[in-house]
């Protein structure tokens, strides 16, 4: 496998003059213009695709994640050195771990230091004949902004409750004004809280 992720590598970038194929493989060249197409297609998406070794190890990528990291090769990289070693919020704490050792599909949520959150879903790539996958491919997907989102509703709806705490004879003994500006300083009290200010 790993020779034909350097070898579609090769020929979706393009350095290679001809492509010689003995009479054994022949049948197999036939599906190198399937595998140019299906490489176009994986790198016109928006979510990273990559193919990892037992090590974690990037064998291929269709170009996402070196856009996201900034880094032209990403090809024998480490998955988890190349997003800064992330925190992994589960809910799986080993997806690349459990896909490979159950055999089924395994998910879970990165947070980078840069505050970026991606969305892991590794799958076990299987070969012809063997009994136990030794890759995995792994679609990443940037939820940063559906969590920045979510964690600002929370901070709303943190602050909400703050306020709701209070007992009726403290509500009452504030004006409107006073009121709202709780509710206002709850807010953003919360708000600093998750943006980290």
């Amino acid at each position: 496998m790993l020779f034909r992720a350097r070898a579609l590598t090769q020929l979706a970038g393009g350095e290679y003059s001809a492509v010689y194929c003995d009479a054994e493989h022949f049948a197999e060249a036939t599906d190198v213009g399937k595998l140019l197409r299906n490489d176009r297609i994986l790198q016109g998406i928006p979510d990273g695709v990559v193919l990892l070794d037992s090590e974690n190890t990037i064998l291929w990528g269709n170009g996402r994640l070196s856009e996201w990291c900034g880094k032209k090769d990403v090809i024998g990289e480490n998955f988890y050195r190349l997003l800064g070693t992330p925190e992994i919020m589960g809910p799986d704490f080993c997806p690349f771990h459990t896909a490979l050792s159950t055999h089924e599909l395994s998910d879970s949520t990165l947070r980078c230091s840069d505050n970026r959150y991606f969305r892991v879903h590794a799958a076990p790539l299987f070969e012809v004949g063997d009994e136990a996958p030794k890759n995995l491919v792994v679609t990443v997907h940037d939820v940063s902004d559906e969590v920045l989102q979510q964690q600002k509703l929370e901070a709303i709806h943190k602050a909400g409750t703050a306020l709701a705490d209070l007992t009726t004879s403290e509500i009452s003994s504030y004006s409107v004004e006073q009121r709202i500006e709780l509710l206002k300083s709850n807010i953003l009290q919360c708000t600093e809280d998750i943006l980290q200010l």
